[in-house]
């Protein structure tokens, strides 16, 4: 079939599987076309930034046009300029094969502090060499068609944040392989959350190469394995072939991501192999996966969760860092679970927010979510005091949630008036103690 046949075939099956555009982006394109560039136009680009669009995606903008497409659409012509992306030869791409982690942070390492704009320029105008953006997924991600390199007709997505841990994305994927594989996984109903993240294969291929992984080094193998769990995510249900392979002598390293996969397609299942971790010697495993547990049994977990997050022991394991692609187990995802819980109380997580002993940023996720307990009206001077630490995230969430609360006794009032002054110079804090 004709490629532009096959794209309007697609889309005409994604707009019937998604008629009230609940897709994230949907709703802006419509999935329809909207405006059409002439070639002339195209050859006019093309000649201002010395680059040559990939001829599929030239038929999209000049056959359809611009719209219908990933995450909030392609962009018309008119938009796809960017300011540091004339006249660089393909001799100089930067996105290639040939960029490493180290090369990145080489390049990246310091462009927030830089204060002369010429040299800023510069090393954006090297970054983007030969790249066209040719729409956004929202906030600073964007998606990049490269034209020339070893990447050269194929997508990669960027964070304009330019962070020195997180370099550009490789989707590995053709213009044509990414754009209908959008609107086929909207059309199988398959979750597009991570779209261009993740892989497009089939279940059976990626449970396959799950196995074939078992061969790599520890580091390349977990990397490897855990690239293929987000993608067997994409599918609604896992078969009971897949879910027998995955729990077949887990890894501990990937448990987590494992259960939280099996729980969405075998509930029973997923719970037992929860269970099993949560209430062993090392729960850290599955702290990240325990708000996946359905709201409608949270409860019962609720004071294995303080057991852990008080236990000497075991919450020195529950440390908030980065490590690799993945972020460790940490204290803040089981407050945030036991914020879940509807039988939770103020006075359970008072303590802990107050210690000293614990990470600041943890305790002020405790100053959180004890404001949102149905209990923290009780509790109004621990709340002041709160208010009044000296690490800024427990006395600011303290604040917000006070007034949230509603909370209003002379205690709190004067915490409030203390804290206009203590932070006169802070715009955030005054803006919130204005709606008081």
């Amino acid at each position: 079939m004709d490629f532009i046949e096959e794209v309007k075939y697609w889309v005409s099956k994604a707009r019937e599987a998604d008629p009230e555009l609940k897709v994230f982006g949907a709703s802006k394109h419509k999935y329809q076309f909207d405006l059409r560039a002439s070639m002339a136009d195209v050859r006019a680009f093309e000649q201002k930034h010395g680059l040559k669009l990939p001829e599929n995606y030239v038929r999209v903008l000049t056959e359809l046009g611009s719209g219908a497409g990933p995450y909030y659409g392609l962009y018309p012509l008119s938009k796809l300029g960017n300011d540091y992306s004339e006249h660089i030869g393909s001799d100089v791409t930067f996105l290639a094969a040939s960029l490493t982690p180290k090369i990145w942070k080489q390049v990246i390492l310091g462009l927030d502090k830089i204060d002369d704009d010429e040299q800023y320029d510069e090393i954006m105008r090297k970054v983007v060499a030969n790249a066209v953006v040719i729409g956004t997924q929202g906030c600073t991600y964007d998606t990049i068609l490269m034209c020339g390199g070893s990447e050269n007709g194929k997508i990669i997505n960027i964070d304009w944040n330019m962070d020195e841990e997180y370099p550009p994305h490789f989707t590995h994927m053709t213009f044509e392989d990414w754009y209908l594989g959008f609107f086929k996984e909207v059309a199988a109903k398959n979750n597009i959350s991570w779209y261009g993240f993740t892989r497009l294969d089939t279940e059976e291929k990626l449970i396959a190469d799950y196995e074939k992984a078992a061969d790599l080094e520890p580091q390349v193998q977990i990397k490897e394995r855990n690239e293929i769990l987000s993608s067997l995510g994409r599918f609604q249900k896992l078969s009971s072939d897949t879910i027998g392979r995955l729990r077949r002598d887990p890894d501990d390293t990937l448990i987590a991501p494992i259960i939280g996969l099996i729980l969405l397609s075998d509930e029973e299942t997923g719970l037992a192999m929860f269970d099993e971790q949560f209430y062993s010697d090392h729960p850290e495993r599955v702290i990240q996966i325990c708000r996946s547990i359905p709201d409608e049994i949270k409860d019962r977990y609720y004071y294995r969760a303080l057991e852990i997050l008080y236990s000497p022991a075991m919450s020195k394991r529950l440390i908030p860092a980065i490590i690799g692609d993945g972020e460790k187990p940490c204290a803040r995802s089981l407050l945030y679970f036991l914020g879940d819980c509807s039988c939770k109380s103020a006075k359970d997580l008072i303590p802990y927010a107050k210690s000293d002993l614990n990470p600041d940023d943890c305790r002020g996720t405790a100053a959180y979510v004890i404001c949102k307990c149905p209990d923290v009206a009780q509790y109004q001077t621990d709340i002041a005091e709160l208010m009044h630490s000296n690490v800024y995230s427990v006395a600011f969430n303290a604040m917000q949630g006070a007034n949230s609360a509603k909370l209003r006794e002379p205690v709190v009032m004067d915490a409030f008036r203390w804290m206009k002054e203590h932070y006169k110079d802070d715009n955030t804090i005054q803006s919130n103690l204005e709606r008081i």
